[in-house]
């Protein structure tokens, strides 16, 4: 994951005065977008020491279905795109 499209996505979120589990929904939505680019565009994985550690991969099991349904609800959304934009090709 670019740790430019999680540090900005998480600045957005901030500036956009998220909660922390809609802020963890945000990052990893948005990471998950720049990781589709990048592949879509034949670019390789990141070595795993220069990937950011994403919010939400530890979440309790009562918890992760909330978390992934947030994630998906804002994989298209403005923010996401503002985050993507902000971050630059991938």
């Amino acid at each position: 994951m670019d740790p430019a499209v999680v540090a900005g996505s998480a600045r957005i979120a901030e500036r956009a005065g998220l909660d922390d589990p809609e802020r963890a929904a945000l990052v990893v939505a948005a990471a998950l977008r720049s990781a589709v680019a990048a592949l879509d565009a034949g670019r390789p994985p990141r070595p795993r020491e220069e990937q950011a550690v994403l919010p939400g991969l530890d979440a309790d099991p009562a918890e992760e279905r909330a978390h992934l349904v947030r994630v998906s609800r804002g994989l298209d959304g403005p923010l996401i795109a503002e985050a993507l934009a902000a971050a630059g090709p991938a």
